[in-house]
């Protein structure tokens, strides 16, 4: 689950991080440019990975520094997946009531707004959750 969890991260943190670097490698533009089409679906795939993981590491028998770090890991996965997988999510749930609608779109547009803060996160604790992995 960490190996997905890590993933997960490098992939929502490259989409959300990416237009901010200025001067990118090859490597990284064709891989960024690949990964666009795909947004929605990583998105929603996303949110559903992210909320599962974060159910089942409450369970988890971690030690304390590790559960949290792969606990804040997973919810960054949910925050980072929302604004990608927001019209698929809306989609799903015709008869959603307005109100609630104006309001969840005003919470994934404070998220938007912090996409390139959350998409660094998302690469750091990427980086941690794979040393944890693999110590």
């Amino acid at each position: 689950m960490g190996l997905l969890s890590v993933a997960f991260l490098i992939t929502l943190g490259l989409l959300l991080s990416g237009e901010s670097i200025k001067s990118k490698p090859k490597f990284l533009e064709d891989m960024i440019t690949k990964l666009r089409p795909h947004t929605e679906n990583i998105g929603l795939w996303g949110v559903a990975y992210g909320l599962l993981a974060v159910i089942l590491t409450s369970f988890s028998s971690l030690l304390q520094f590790d559960f949290f770090a792969r606990l804040l890991g997973n919810i960054l996965i949910v925050l980072m997946a929302l604004p990608l997988a927001l019209e698929k999510l809306v989609a799903m749930f015709p008869n959603l009531n307005p109100v609630v609608l104006e309001e969840i779109r005003g919470m994934v547009g404070k998220i938007k707004s912090h996409g390139t803060t959350l998409g660094f996160t998302g690469l750091g604790f990427a980086a941690l959750i794979f040393l944890q992995v693999f110590s």
